[in-house]
């Protein structure tokens, strides 16, 4: 449950540092993978947050946000990701598409 709290808070405070870390914590294999996607669907409504504290089930609306920190956080961050071997991978190209992040070939 205090691992859920920290992703939400760093999902709540917002900024390009805590968007590669909700990133890197999604590639951690060391974590649970449930845990893994809840990262990554924080950050797929980064854009738009929802009006209530999903950890805390609060109202606590915060104000539509730049997806920049997403799009260079996922191009740094995406050829690790994509390396993944399980349901990380398939999330994280959703998350690509949806932010419009171009897939570089190597």
């Amino acid at each position: 449950m205090i691992l859920r709290r920290i992703l939400h808070s760093a999902f709540r405070t917002g900024g390009d540092q805590n968007a590669s870390r909700l990133l890197r914590f999604s590639a951690n294999t060391e974590m649970l993978l449930s845990d893994r996607m809840e990262a990554l669907r924080l950050l797929s409504v980064w854009t738009n947050p929802p009006a209530v504290d999903q950890s805390l089930g609060r109202h606590a609306p915060l104000p539509p946000r730049e997806k920049g920190p997403i799009e260079s956080s996922l191009t740094r961050e995406l050829p690790s990701l994509l390396g993944l071997n399980d349901e990380i991978s398939e999330a994280v190209l959703n998350l690509a598409r949806q932010y419009e992040v171009a897939l570089e070939k190597p």
